[in-house]
């Protein structure tokens, strides 16, 4: 599918905001709970800067659009086929991943919470995408390819077992673009203790051009992709937390 991109524009920070929002997220029981609205209990007011958990909120922003077209606009298709390593460190991911170079070079990577949040936007009329990685402490243990709702999507190694992620078969609809998330079981020990973790990611683009169906190909392929380089973060902060 040939790319119709132009010159790229300034990021738009509204639809960044909106990508960050949309989804939903496993919790215990293995259903999912939608996160537009948060589910915590109000802890009162806290600084301003820091996420729910009172820790700073960090942004690092990326300014090289090398390789699209000599700064033409992202375009669907550029979100497959080239990966870049997402290596969070001392902070609380337990996990290392990849993610599609075209949202490193044309966006921004962002640390909330557990999880962590990269969204690339090429201004307020192009292409917005997001991928989105979310860990929450879980019980069930049932491989999410075998729940209701999930079919298989890869598997990887994490900690020297075979975790399985499960594609939702039904995402969350999005008026404005497409979405695809998937979920997969992973375990350590942290803090002294052995630690099973729900692992959420979500790809999604706001106003895609040209074919639906082939741009959520290529997002569930950047999904796919994700999930199955996932690995431990040898520098998890998270037993701090726990």
């Amino acid at each position: 599918m040939a790319n119709r991109r132009r010159l790229l524009a300034a990021l738009g920070t509204a639809a960044a905001s909106g990508l960050a929002g949309c989804g939903g997220r496993p919790n215990g029981n293995g259903t999912t709970a939608d996160t537009r609205t948060s589910t915590r209990p109000s802890t009162g007011s806290r600084p301003a800067g820091t996420t729910s958990d009172g820790e700073p909120r960090t942004t690092e922003t990326r300014s090289d659009a090398s390789g699209f077209g000599d700064g033409d606009d992202l375009a669907c298709t550029d979100l497959a086929g080239s990966y870049v390593a997402l290596d969070p460190g001392e902070r609380r991911p337990v996990f290392r991943s990849e993610y599609p170079r075209a949202l490193q070079a044309a966006g921004e990577l962002r640390y909330e919470n557990r999880g962590s949040t990269v969204t690339a936007t090429t201004g307020p009329l192009g292409l917005a995408a997001s991928m989105r990685f979310q860990q929450d402490l879980h019980s069930d243990t049932t491989p999410f390819p075998e729940r209701d709702g999930y079919e298989p999507l890869a598997e990887t190694t994490f900690n020297g077992e075979t975790r399985a992620a499960g594609l939702e078969t039904e995402p969350q609809a999005q008026a404005q673009g497409i979405v695809v998330g998937g979920d997969a079981l992973v375990s350590g020990t942290y803090d002294g203790d052995e630690q099973l973790f729900a692992l959420r990611i979500e790809h999604e683009v706001l106003r895609p051009e040209g074919d639906a169906d082939a741009c959520r190909e290529v997002l569930v392929e950047g999904l796919e992709r994700a999930f199955a380089s996932l690995e431990p973060n040898p520098e998890t902060t998270v037993a701090d937390f726990l």
